[in-house]
């Protein structure tokens, strides 16, 4: 599943790409490192799926 979400991190573009930097940076200083491919997708849904 990493391999997943590190593959999908570098397709992103413009400002998925800014948001999900902040987002992944914020929970991995929490101490809770987004790894999980249904927790990337939950995540950009929430931000851009109406």
């Amino acid at each position: 599943m990493i391999l997943c979400v590190e593959y999908a991190e570098m397709r992103l573009g413009g400002q998925a790409k800014i948001f999900w930097e902040n987002k992944s940076y914020a929970a991995h200083r929490r101490g809770q490192p987004i790894i999980s491919w249904v927790d990337m997708t939950s995540h950009l849904k929430n931000k851009y799926v109406p």
